[in-house]
């Protein structure tokens, strides 16, 4: 193996090749990404304010602007 000028590159001769290889120092920290995530939008209904059971709809829809098409009132 023979150093090149670069530090941590060495060049392996073999007959008519020659390889390089590159030497990379190990981080002595927990690596972090490079290109930092977004931070995640919070939702705009916290669960506290939601009530634990649904109540149940009401059979008489089909009205104006209600999705429910049967028993109209």
């Amino acid at each position: 193996m023979v150093p090149l000028n670069v530090q941590g590159e060495v060049a392996l001769v073999t007959g008519k090749e020659m390889i390089i290889m590159t030497y990379i120092e190990p981080t002595p920290t927990t690596p972090q990404p490079e290109i930092q995530p977004e931070t995640t939008p919070q939702p705009e209904i916290q669960p506290s304010d939601t009530p634990d059971e649904v109540p149940p709809m009401e059979p008489d829809g089909g009205g104006e602007g209600d999705s429910r098409p049967y028993g109209a009132a």
